[in-house]
């Protein structure tokens, strides 16, 4: 999957944005970060690797309340979600569009 932007839909009312997101490879060296959700360059996530990324957003993002998300041929699977208070949620996950 080829990604060069990201979108963070927020809940309705509080019309807010991805402010800066960064992906990690599994080591946790970064793969790619981006300031108001365009990436300088593309960047490439392969297939059977685990990926971490950190996102800051300017509002409360939707949510999905599902483990996978499934994408044009692909499908993403989420181990936690941990929020700005260091709550863990393993049952929730931010929405996030990646083009």
């Amino acid at each position: 999957m080829s990604v060069h932007r990201v979108f963070t839909p927020s809940c309705p009312g509080t019309g807010g944005h991805s402010e800066f997101i960064v992906f990690n490879y599994p080591d946790r060296a970064e793969l790619a970060n981006a300031n108001w959700i365009e990436f300088d360059e593309p960047f490439k996530l392969k297939k059977d690797v685990n990926y971490t990324y950190e996102i800051k957003t300017g509002s409360y993002p939707k949510y999905i309340h599902n483990h996978t998300l499934k994408t044009s041929g692909e499908e993403i699977t989420f181990l936690e979600f941990v929020d700005a208070n260091g709550k863990v949620h393993h049952d929730w996950i931010p929405a996030i569009k990646l083009e």
